[in-house]
């Protein structure tokens, strides 16, 4: 995926400036907000509203870093959002150091401080929790849809009130694997809980009864 990242001079400078921290310093994480292509006025607006919601987006960092040092969530050590020419397109990926953040646009759109933070820290998540739980687990795409649905709600509640459930609750097991990601294994232990949703799915158990982190 290398080649999809942008050219634009400050995604190279924050690659190029990430050094492998021991510790998590929050004062060194950055947020880059950038557009994807030369720019004629296209995302003026997009930008300037974009950068009202920056301070939302960071706010999220802390708990990054939380989730983090409990059970590994992949915080990376700048982020950058790259503004796109597609009404709803969003998307994420993580290259080195740093995490991006696709986010499409109508022409002079702009965008409420929560409405970017909603999509900025969604996709973040993604990134986060991509190698570890959604590649480790081999989950699917309704699965770590469910589990990125779950930590915003429940890890950034009061950062994303108004976060709405993505994932359709129609699925089969839908209900069922909410059950066992509750606030306290979001924040405590996420593969665990994991753990134990798979193990209860393969033995038949997917009754609410097995034991779950509470």
């Amino acid at each position: 995926m290398g080649s999809d990242f942008p050219e634009h001079i400050e995604f190279r400078e924050l690659v190029a400036a990430a050094p492998n921290w021991g510790k998590i310093d929050l004062q060194k994480k950055r947020l880059g907000i950038v557009e994807a292509e030369f720019d004629d006025g296209y995302f003026d607006n997009a930008k300037i509203s974009a950068e009202r919601g920056r301070v939302a987006v960071t706010s999220a960092f802390e708990t990054f870093g939380f989730l983090a040092r409990n059970w590994g969530f992949n915080f990376c050590e700048n982020y950058v959002v790259r503004l796109y020419r597609y009404e709803y397109y969003a998307g994420y990926f993580e290259n080195e150091c740093v995490g991006l953040v696709l986010m499409g646009c109508r022409r002079s759109e702009e965008f409420s401080p929560a409405n970017f933070a909603t999509r900025a820290i969604h996709e973040m998540v993604h990134i986060g929790i991509e190698e570890k739980i959604v590649r480790k687990y081999n989950l699917t795409h309704w699965q770590k849809g469910c589990v990125v649905d779950n930590i915003c709600k429940k890890a950034f509640g009061s950062l994303l009130p108004a976060y709405k459930y993505q994932m359709l609750k129609d699925e089969s097991f839908a209900l069922i694997i909410d059950e066992y990601l509750s606030e306290s294994a979001i924040n405590c232990g996420l593969p665990v809980a994991i753990e134990q949703y798979l193990a209860a799915t393969k033995v038949g158990s997917i009754c609410g009864k097995s034991a779950k982190i509470r």
